[in-house]
Formats: C-alpha cells, sequence, structure tokens
C-alpha cells in the first residue's frame, strides 16, 4: 500500500522535535510492514537535504507554510491557489492509497484534505495539538476564528483520525462536532530504537533535573523558574538544564527571571543537543520536569517529553492546571508527583529529591509505564484499524 505523510516539522529540522519523531515513527512502522511511504515536508529556508532512516521517500514542497515564511500574508493567500494546484499534480503522480496529516500545523491539514479529495484519495489525521487553546495564547489575533474555523471543517471532513488523548478527543467533539467514531486514540509516546532503556542502576551525577526542550509561554516557564527558586533556597545545589534553547524574547525573559532570582549557577540554558547528547543528559538527572499553562485548555495535553521521561526511567514531576491529562496519567502510572501551584511542587520535588526508596520505586513505575506507549508496539495496530475503517483492507 502507498502512505503519503503530510508532515508539519521532518528531520533534519531543528524546530518541532517531538512532532518529527512521531512522523519517524509512523514512517519506519509503515516501512516495516511493507508499505511504500512518501513524505512531504513543507520546504523552508535553511534545511538541508537529509537522507531518510526508512528508506521513505522525503519530498520538500512549497507548502503555504513555505509562503508564509517568505512573503506577507495577504500575498501569501494569493499565490497559494497555484501553489495548490502544483501540489495536487504532484499527490497525483505518487498515486497514494491514502495520506495522513499531521495538526500541527492548522493549514496543512486542510491543504491534504482538499488535494485527498481533488484526488480520490482518503483522508486520515494525525491529531496531536488542537487550536482551542488559541483562546488563551492569541486573544485579540485576527487569526484566532479562521483557525478554529479550519479545524473544525477539517475534523468533519476526515476519513479517520488519530487523537493523542481521550480528554482531546472529548473536546473535538464537544466543540466542533466530531464523528467519535472515526477516531481512535494513539498516545504520545517514544521510540525504543531511539530511547533504549537504561540500566536500572546508571550512575545519575551533577544535573538533577532536566526539562527536555526550551523555555516557552505554553510551558508558564516564568512559573515554573518561580517554584525552581523555592527549591533552591531548600537545596541551593539543585541544578535545572533546558535543553534545545533557541535565542527569543521568552528565552531571554526566562534567563533574566533565573539571574533576579539568583539563579545562575543552578539552572541550565543548552543549545540544540544531538540525539546521544540528550540521552547522556537524561541518563545524569534524576527527574525529569514538565509545566503547562495553567488555562482549562492545558488539560487536553501531554508532551511526548513525558514518555521520554518515562523510557529513560525518570520520574515526571508536573507543575499545571488540575484535572488534566497529566493528572491522569501520572496517577495511573504512579510515576511521578502532581502539583498546581508553586508551593506544592517545591515541597512535592524536594520530598522525592531527598527520599532515595521513593524516588527509585517512582523510577521503576516510570519504566513500567514506558512499555505501553512505545510507538513500535502502538502504531502498528493504530494503522491496521485505520486500514479497516478507511475500507483500504477487509475487517477479519
Amino acid at each position: 500500500m502507498k502512505i503519503l505523510l503530510f508532515w508539519q516539522y521532518y528531520p533534519p529540522e531543528e524546530l518541532g522535535r517531538a512532532l518529527a519523531a512521531r512522523g519517524v515513527a509512523f514512517a519506519k512502522s509503515l516501512r516495516r510492514t511493507g508499505h511504500e511511504v512518501s513524505v512531504i515536508a513543507p520546504v523552508r529556508s535553511g534545511i538541508p537535504p537529509a537522507p531518510s532512516e526508512s528508506r521513505e521517500t522525503i519530498l520538500r514542497d512549497i507548502t503555504y507554510e513555505s509562503l508564509r515564511q517568505w512573503l506577507p500574508p495577504a500575498l501569501a493567500i494569493l499565490v497559494f491557489p497555484i501553489v495548490l494546484l502544483l501540489l495536487a499534480l504532484r499527490v497525483k503522480k505518487l498515486r497514494p492509497d491514502v495520506i495522513i496529516a499531521s495538526q500541527p500545523s492548522y493549514t496543512l491539514p486542510i491543504q491534504a484534505l482538499l488535494i485527498a479529495r481533488a484526488t480520490g484519495v482518503k483522508f486520515a489525521m494525525d491529531i496531536q495539538d488542537v487550536y482551542l487553546q488559541d483562546e488563551v495564547f492569541a486573544r485579540g489575533s485576527p487569526w484566532r476564528m479562521p483557525k478554529l474555523m479550519l479545524e473544525r471543517f477539517v475534523v468533519n471532513h476526515v476519513d479517520f483520525a488519530f487523537v493523542v488523548l481521550p480528554k482531546m478527543r472529548d473536546e473535538l467533539v464537544r466543540r466542533h462536532g466530531m464523528a467519535h467514531q472515526r477516531t481512535m486514540i494513539l498516545y504520545n509516546g517514544f521510540d525504543s530504537d531511539r530511547f533504549p532503556a537504561p540500566a536500572e542502576k546508571s550512575r545519575r551525577t551533577g544535573i538533577e533535573l532536566i526539562h527536555a526542550g526550551s523555555p516557552r509561554a505554553y510551558y508558564d516557564t516564568l512559573r515554573l523558574i518561580e517554584a525552581f527558586e523555592r527549591i533552591c533556597t531548600r537545596r541551593p545545589l539543585t541544578r535545572l538544564a533546558f535543553t534545545d534553547c533557541r535565542e527569543n524574547s521568552y528565552v531571554t525573559s526566562t534567563r533574566s527571571k533565573a539571574s533576579q532570582l539568583g539563579l545562575n549557577k543552578n539552572v541550565e540554558f543548552r543549545g540544540q543537543l544531538r540525539h546521544d547528547e540528550l540521552l547522556e543528559l537524561m541518563s545524569e538527572a534524576r527527574v525529569g520536569v514538565y509545566s503547562l499553562y495553567p488555562e482549562e485548555s492545558s488539560r487536553v495535553l501531554v508532551g511526548t517529553k513525558v514518555f521520554e521521561y518515562f523510557a529513560m526511567g525518570l520520574p515526571v514531576a508536573y507543575l499545571g492546571f488540575p484535572g488534566g491529562s497529566v493528572d491522569d496519567l501520572l496517577r495511573e502510572t504512579d510515576a511521578g508527583i502532581i502539583a498546581h501551584d508553586a508551593a506544592s511542587f517545591a515541597d512535592g520535588l524536594v520530598g522525592l529529591l531527598e527520599d532515595p526508596t521513593k524516588l527509585e520505586s517512582l523510577s521503576r513505575n516510570a519504566r513500567r509505564a514506558a512499555q505501553r506507549y512505545d510507538w513500535n508496539k502502538t502504531i502498528p495496530p493504530a494503522m491496521e484499524a485505520l486500514f479497516r475503517a478507511c475500507g483500504l483492507v477487509t475487517a477479519e
């Protein structure tokens, strides 16, 4: 069978590491089961060509995402129909049986849907994020309502969709009227080929806490730094490392906040890491840190990094909005601590760091939980469900 992935980010791009990792896992799983896989990813400035990891065909094409990078919004919209026509001609030559589009972005799925309908191809989505959160991050933006309208239109015209969380699917059904029966939960997770299980007694020194990923408003990192300052008041040598930091205004604000609180020796902002460097840093850490912005829309989110922490045997310390999907996951797995304010986060994390028995117990639980979220185990049956739902294979 021929499968075409429309993917927002794909290696070797430095942005969108988690999204790219899931796309690569899709391609690898499909290739292993004998399917022919092509990937269309937006052309972007400064992205070099790269060999495929699983012999999938990687095509860098001009999409609306490319136009948004290169042109003013009005001109990008005017040029878009020509680009869409050229993209449709490319897809027609590929003759896929099904197109799977990633969300994010909010514009890539609508392009994939229009092309699928024009070429008579089944259309599926992999929904890893929803734009309902733009009610928080894009208040007053003229693009907020168009994003939600596009999201609503696409999810109601999809043949099948993977959604990463039950609460996210519930929200799509409630707010957009998406058909529940055309969906399947395919959790975020990790690739066990890239995150081999560490030894039970790996040496852990230096960095105690790791935050895989750069500071972002999405993570409400400024609040996290304030909570971390409470920890350092009680444990002055505690160190926290952020990875893959790219300089922008929010990272600058986070650096300034850490400096104002006297945490220059406690907080490290590391640049883009190679995968082996990330694994080494994770193996030195004792706890993986995860936070989300404190608004209700965050309850439908759990980042890929949480499952990568599990894979490396790292208990998760979470600071976020109460009643969300991260709470559900950590209670179910007993693989971390949950806090909804800075004081309880500091209390819980200090208590964990100073209790070796509890730390080891949660570490074991994290490794055990990781087995359930290994993409090498979860993606193949999900793809079979997709093919059956689309009538591409017969049900047994």
